[in-house]
């Protein structure tokens, strides 16, 4: 998710001019509430349908926010590194009544998981797999807030549709999504966090889960079925901001820290239809110009 605290402090000796409209929505927003307002564009076309082959282990997992929340609860808690299905099935069933999601899922659902661990992802350099992370190579559920309109200027999406157009590895038509989502200019806090923030062969890296039922089978998962959630939801804008709170964080944090030698990119996970090629998994990493821009962009020319 990526919440914003609004504060006005004014001074005025004459009699106050009428009040402007205030958007009370800005005080503290989520990701989602950023983009609440969105119009849904028909440019970024949805994929063609292809012949049905091979049904993924969740197909029919429930779908909603309580089976997304259980999924993400598993992954923070589970070893990626340990292969033993009965510590696995334990975390799971004791979520599975949490969530309201029915028993008979343990033994699919633990499937599932494994499955993934082994799967190839793409990085800034040879492939890797969840299952080659130690718990000491992890940060799970990382939270952040980046102040917003510390300037003159307060947050546009008139501006992030810029910087992405300029910068941005987004498809034609996407900042014109983002540019149509009708706001007041932004100021206060943007708070949110990362399902996984992870470090491999001296890079970082920022994963996001994601459990959307984009259809039954892989081929329902290729990259252009990926490409055109990712822009339905705003996940490309989501995942700027979120390259821009590590940055921030690790520049911090670590003394050696440079964005072109540390950072390795940005995964997004789509659970139910990860598996052989490229399925389920989107990848990228924003050139520094695009972080740097978009830093600027939110700290509102604070200089």
């Amino acid at each position: 998710g990526v919440s914003m605290a609004q504060t006005t402090k004014q001074t005025q000796l004459m009699p106050p001019p009428p009040m402007p409209h205030i958007n009370r929505r800005w005080r503290r927003t989520s990701f989602s509430g950023l983009t609440e307002n969105a119009v849904h564009y028909d440019k970024v076309q949805p994929p063609e349908k292809v012949t049905p082959k091979t049904k993924v282990v969740l197909a029919d997992f429930p779908r909603g926010p309580e089976p997304g929340s259980l999924v993400h609860e598993v992954f923070e808690e589970m070893d990626f590194c340990d292969g033993d299905s009965a510590h696995l099935k334990a975390i799971i069933e004791s979520k599975l009544g949490l969530w309201g999601v029915d028993t008979c899922w343990a033994d699919t659902l633990v499937e599932a998981m494994q499955d993934l661990m082994g799967v190839a992802l793409p990085t800034s350099g040879e492939p890797m797999a969840l299952g080659q992370l130690t718990r000491s190579d992890r940060i799970d559920e990382m939270n952040f807030t980046l102040p917003v309109g510390r300037g003159p200027q307060a947050l546009t999406m008139h501006g992030l549709a810029d910087v992405l157009r300029a910068h941005g590895h987004v498809p034609d038509g996407y900042p014109e999504q983002v540019r149509a989502i009708e706001t007041d200019g932004a100021r206060g806090y943007l708070t949110g966090f990362l399902d996984l923030v992870f470090r491999w062969k001296g890079r970082w890296y920022i994963v996001d889960y994601k459990t959307n039922h984009l259809g039954d089978t892989r081929e329902d998962y290729g990259q252009s079925a990926i490409i055109h959630s990712m822009a339905e939801h705003h996940y490309y804008l989501q995942y700027h901001f979120y390259t821009v709170a590590l940055h921030r964080y690790l520049t911090q944090k670590l003394r050696e820290y440079d964005y072109e030698r540390c950072f390795g990119g940005v995964m997004y996970l789509y659970v139910r239809g990860m598996g052989s090629g490229d399925s389920g998994v989107y990848f990228d990493r924003p050139c520094l110009e695009m972080v740097e821009a978009l830093s600027a962009l939110l700290d509102g020319g604070a200089g």
